[in-house]
Formats: C-alpha cells, sequence, structure tokens
C-alpha cells in the first residue's frame, strides 16, 4: 500500500520528476529493489518495461527498466559536492546483495542513470547506445513524450555526461543517437558544441543504424534549415557545426559523398570558415 504522504500528493495531481535505471540479467534470476533509510519509501518503485534480449548463449537474457519519484520532504542534500543522493540496496534470491548510490544535482528535473553498475551482484552491463535506445523508446512510445520536450531535454542532458569525460573517450554511435534525436529541436546547437573529433572512438556501427545516420546526416546537407534553431542568431552557427560533424561522419562512413559538399560552394563557404 502506497504510504499516505504519496497518496495526499496523488490526489492533488502534483507532477514529479523521476529517476530511471536499468540493468541486464539472466531471464531464470530474481533480484529484489529497496531503497536505504536514506529515502524510505519503498513502495515508489516502478518496473516500466522489460526487454527479452536476443543473444547467443544458452541462457535468455533480459533488460528491466525502473523509475521512481524523486519526492523532496523524503531527501536530504549531501554537503559534499552540492548534490542530492539516493541508495539503493539490489539484493539476489540467494541472499547476496549490494548497494548502489544516485547523485544527482537537481529535484527539479529528470535524471537518467547510465552508469549503474554493481560489483558484487551478478549483472551484465549495457553499452550506453544501448541505454540511450531504450531509455528514447520509453520516452517517446510509452508515455507520448515529443523530441523538444523539457523531459527530453533533461534526457539529453543526462546522456551528454559522457560525452564531457576527459578521461575517457566516447563512441561515434553513441553521440550519433543523440543526434538523430534531436537534430530538429533547440538543443542541437548544443549538441553540436560538444562535439569534438579527438574524444571519438570510431568503432562500428550496425547496419540498419548506420543506414539511418547517413540517410539524415545526407538530408541535412542538402536541407540545412529542417535543423532546429534557438534563435536566428544561432542560425548559421548551427550549420557551420553541423557540417564539420557531417564532413567527418563522411571522412569514416561514406568518403564518397565528400567531394559533394566541397563542390557546393555554400557548404565550402561554411566549412573553410569553421575549419
Amino acid at each position: 500500500m502506497i504510504n499516505n504522504e504519496i497518496e495526499i500528493e496523488n490526489k492533488n495531481n502534483k507532477d514529479y520528476n523521476y529517476i530511471y535505471f536499468n540493468f541486464k540479467h539472466k531471464k531464470n534470476k530474481e533480484y529484489k529493489i529497496s531503497f536505504t533509510s536514506n529515502y524510505n519509501i519503498n513502495d515508489n518503485l516502478e518496473l516500466i518495461e522489460e526487454k527479452d534480449l536476443n543473444n547467443t548463449l544458452s541462457e535468455p537474457l533480459i533488460v528491466k527498466i525502473y523509475r521512481f519519484k524523486i519526492i523532496p520532504e523524503f531527501l536530504k542534500k549531501s554537503n559534499k559536492n552540492n548534490e542530492f543522493k539516493i541508495d539503493i540496496i539490489l539484493e539476489e534470491e540467494n541472499g547476496g546483495k549490494d548497494q548502489y548510490t544516485f547523485r544527482f544535482e537537481s529535484i527539479n528535473k529528470d535524471f537518467y542513470e547510465f552508469n549503474f553498475k554493481i560489483e558484487e551482484i551478478n549483472i551484465l552491463p549495457l553499452e550506453l547506445n544501448e541505454q540511450f535506445e531504450i531509455y528514447s523508446d520509453i520516452l517517446i512510445h510509452k508515455y507520448n513524450k515529443k523530441h523538444d520536450t523539457k523531459e527530453n531535454e533533461y534526457f539529453y542532458l543526462s546522456a551528454e555526461i559522457f560525452l564531457k569525460d576527459e578521461n575517457d573517450k566516447y563512441d561515434l554511435l553513441f553521440y550519433c543517437s543523440i543526434f538523430l534525436q534531436c537534430f530538429d529541436t533547440d538543443f542541437v546547437h548544443n549538441h553540436l558544441l560538444l562535439f569534438e573529433p579527438k574524444a571519438i572512438k570510431v568503432g562500428q556501427i550496425p547496419e540498419i543504424k548506420l543506414k539511418q545516420i547517413q540517410d539524415k546526416i545526407n538530408f541535412l546537407i542538402k536541407n540545412p534549415e529542417k535543423l532546429g534553431f534557438k534563435d536566428d542568431k544561432s542560425r548559421l552557427e548551427t550549420i557551420k557545426l553541423f557540417y564539420s560533424f557531417a564532413l567527418y561522419f563522411n571522412l569514416n562512413f561514406q568518403k564518397e559523398k565528400i567531394n559533394e559538399m566541397f563542390e557546393n560552394e555554400k557548404i565550402c563557404d561554411y566549412l573553410y570558415n569553421k575549419l
């Protein structure tokens, strides 16, 4: 039974922000998740999606996606780093257990955890791109959130933390996946500003996904007005940033398109100005 505080808030139709997280495990395993005393509100946890994974292992795998409300009355702010912390415990059927801490700076926006790892419990890691696709699919198809909503902006911000890590490189596929979701929003300018070739691992891109990225980039090269813009002042800068990103992508995945870019006088002007 949901405790009285939550019940009262629901009756008042209060909007909440959420923390989302996910993990992968063998399908025949079961785990119990609970909050520790620093967030004593265990009925708040919601399993929102389960996805079976095709794999070559003898035991099938599953991904579970959870969320829980950020309820300010039950939170205490840490003095260190000016952040909030919520601890949860993941427990196996055999009694083994371990703790994970969610760390976030704002209670006024959704937070998406991409780094959920527990050493003592037998769960499996997911690639950043896999998690991004899972979260994105839930937002768009389960909760009907359009690309230009605040909820999606919070989602992009949670993902882009991993594009700013100076100690680690990120996969081009991960960057491109975010781009495909936000190219027509005013948030695309910030995303393109984060593009840094030195920080990228090119890696392999699955054929189906590669085709999606190629089609979108080729379309936007010819139709840059379809990019999102914050305002008229940022329009030209956004286009310059996009063409730099498109040139880098073409150098790695469709070299035959490079000449087409440089044969276009307007694109050349953008590229020379930027480069």
